[in-house]
């Protein structure tokens, strides 16, 4: 990898001791981060194995008037294991975000490498907030909405499995989705979006944002809406960070000329 905002020659990566590294070296670092990474993924997953009934009965708590069912004898116990691993991701977030940071950051400058350390940061916390989102606002009107076509005579009986894939579902379209401001203050540093760009490109972006939403959520019109709305609020988030952006970049500009002149 070449260290950006440097001129370099065609030299070879760099290991954290400054040390030239060989294109195999280069491998070997990244197969290590990415045992290290598993391991700490797998390792954690079978520590939250045990509390997966109680996070069971947690994400339950939102459709708690309605009686679940499971029909098959391995769908409870692959439901507890899918649930163990989201918690482990949850709690190894960190962990990943530094090994994918050390492993990306000899390519950089100083002042690079601490950006790109905050983007992943800012990565991972706009992402659990868009799970959040959806678990606390999005899934219990969801299910409301489902559950006033109920009919006179006919019980709701929810598989366990088919639930929680649905919260699954609807956590990583929202986490997704709130990327939205991340992407776009990227782009806009590579100098391929700018705030007017946005501005002038509204009417398209609505459109685009409902097919996005279709795409990514549930197939069902409520859950679609329910995403499409705050991606056009983060669709204007990212406005507002390009445009406080452009003006941090051209105030040094502005300095400059005031004191040539």
């Amino acid at each position: 990898m070449i260290r950006f905002g440097q001129k370099q020659g065609p030299s070879v990566p760099t290991g954290a001791g400054g040390t030239q590294m060989s294109f195999f070296e280069h491998l070997g670092e990244l197969r290590k981060r990415l045992l290290v990474s598993a391991i700490i993924f797998v390792g954690v997953g079978f520590a939250c194995f045990p509390f997966a009934p109680a996070l069971a009965s947690f994400l339950m708590h939102p459709a708690a008037h309605i009686q679940f069912v499971y029909t098959s004898p391995s769908e409870l116990f692959i439901s507890y294991t899918r649930i163990a691993l989201g918690l482990s991701l949850a709690i190894s977030l960190p962990v990943l975000i530094y090994e994918a940071w050390a492993f990306i950051n000899p390519a950089f400058v100083k002042a690079s490498s601490r950006s790109l350390f905050l983007a992943l940061v800012a990565g991972g916390v706009l992402f659990i907030i868009g799970a959040v989102f959806s678990f606390v606002v999005v899934l219990p009107m969801t299910l409301r909405f489902f559950l006033s076509y109920s009919l006179p005579g006919v019980k709701p009986l929810y598989s366990v499995s088919e639930y929680f894939s649905f919260i699954v579902s609807l956590g990583l379209s929202f986490g997704a989705a709130f990327e939205l401001p991340l992407v776009s203050a990227a782009l806009g540093v590579m100098g391929l979006i700018s705030s007017a760009f946005l501005k002038s490109g509204r009417r398209y972006a609505v459109l685009v944002i409902l097919i996005v939403a279709a795409i990514l959520s549930p197939p069902d019109v409520m859950s679609q809406v329910l995403l499409a709305i705050p991606m056009y609020g983060l669709y204007e988030l990212s406005i507002l960070a390009l445009t406080l952006m452009e003006k941090g970049r051209h105030r040094p500009l502005i300095e400059s000329g005031t004191e040539l002149a």
